[in-house]
């Protein structure tokens, strides 16, 4: 669609060649493009439709995983490779729901980085926005998988995104301005999360994406309309340790009081509690009670990476499309749930079909005073 826009004359011969698919491909594309209404007419008319924009990281995803982790030795398991990277999975989860959205991001020139922009490609994510760097490899991310499928270390190489600064933001500026929805992680800079603030774009969703990085966000919670911070991330955001109910409640309330429209607040096999600044709710997948602060009980899992995306994902998804937060919390529950079980970082059959399936699994109750 970008390069319609740039060229509402181009023919399917030239789209296959910049794009670098077969023209039976761009056949299919535009086809589904105009069944979808994003095309109106010859001469690819285009449709003016509300879209998201999501800025971060992109990057590859290298997991390893083994029965048992012995020190100093090379260890017998399993190495997989696949996109990723926080704002790039989000894009895919929103793209794989029909929704169109940009990615604005930035990879390095080579393997790695022609290997993510295929696989956006691949997934209809508008990516004629990433800066493509010859001085920096593309980000890396490897992270070690504990037996349960829960991230037990990691180690991410991401100097490419600092290439995603105050300046590449301002050249985009009125992109942002314009989009139905923003999503935007930490891995940000300061002074890029300050420039995305500065479009005055109403509705931004962050993703603290670490205890660490977490900080970044706080002196812009204010502009902010949502963000999903976990245990970690919450106390970073607000000193309130996250140990019982009644602390989960005072960090919703203190971030609400800073200015934040919704809050989701991920207390991991114990759920998910969200709020609109009237309602808290709960929302967590039916198994049988344990011990947990909020009586979750720990799932077998092949993978937890790329979890908490795909949950800001059907979030954002829920806000374009104005579901009530109950409704889009209950499904984003369900995606992630449903994510847990492959081991790419996205799962492969993830769409609605599944996610709507997902829902009789998900409890959902609304939390009294």
């Amino acid at each position: 669609m970008a390069l319609i826009r740039q060229n509402p004359q181009i023919c399917q011969k030239d789209l296959a060649k910049r794009l670098g698919i077969e023209r039976s491909s761009v056949a299919v594309h535009i086809a589904n493009l105009t069944r979808k209404g994003f095309i109106r007419g010859k001469g690819y008319i285009l449709d003016s439709v509300p879209y998201v924009a999501v800025v971060g990281a992109a990057n590859m995803d290298i997991s390893g995983r083994s029965g048992g982790l012995v020190d100093r030795e090379s260890n017998i398991g399993r190495i997989r490779l696949s996109a990723g990277g926080v704002a790039r999975n989000i894009a895919e989860v929103i793209a794989r729901l029909d929704i169109p959205v940009s990615l604005l991001s930035a990879v390095g020139d080579d393997a790695h980085g022609q290997s993510i922009l295929e696989e956006c490609r691949r997934q209809a994510i508008d990516i004629s926005r990433v800066h493509q760097d010859s001085s920096l490899p593309t980000s890396i991310y490897m992270a070690f998988l504990a037996a349960d499928g829960d991230m037990q270390v990691a180690v991410n190489d991401m100097a490419v995104a600092g290439r995603i600064d105050a300046h590449y933001i301002r050249q985009h500026r009125n992109f942002i301005k314009n989009a139905a929805v923003v999503v935007v992680d930490a891995n940000l800079s300061e002074a890029a999360l300050e420039a995305v603030m500065e479009t005055g774009q109403p509705r931004i969703l962050a993703d603290p994406v670490s205890a660490i990085k977490a900080a970044r966000l706080k002196p812009w919670l204010s502009a902010l309309y949502a963000v999903k911070p976990n245990r970690a991330e919450a106390e970073v955001l607000t000193g309130i340790k996250v140990d019982s109910r009644a602390a989960a409640v005072a960090v919703i309330r203190d971030l609400h009081q800073q200015g934040l429209q919704q809050v989701y607040l991920s207390l991991g096999a114990d759920g998910v509690l969200a709020s609109d600044g009237q309602k808290i709710w709960l929302a967590h997948i039916k198994r049988p009670a344990s011990a947990g602060l909020l009586g979750g009980v720990e799932p077998v899992m092949a993978n937890t990476t790329g979890c908490g995306d795909v949950f800001l994902a059907v979030i954002a998804t829920g806000l374009y499309r104005a579901l009530p937060l109950a409704e889009a919390l209950e499904l984003a529950v369900a995606a992630a749930d449903l994510n847990t079980r492959s081991e790419a970082t996205i799962h492969e059959q993830l769409g609605l079909d599944l996610i709507l399936a997902g829902r009789k699994d998900v409890q959902i109750e609304e939390l009294m005073d």
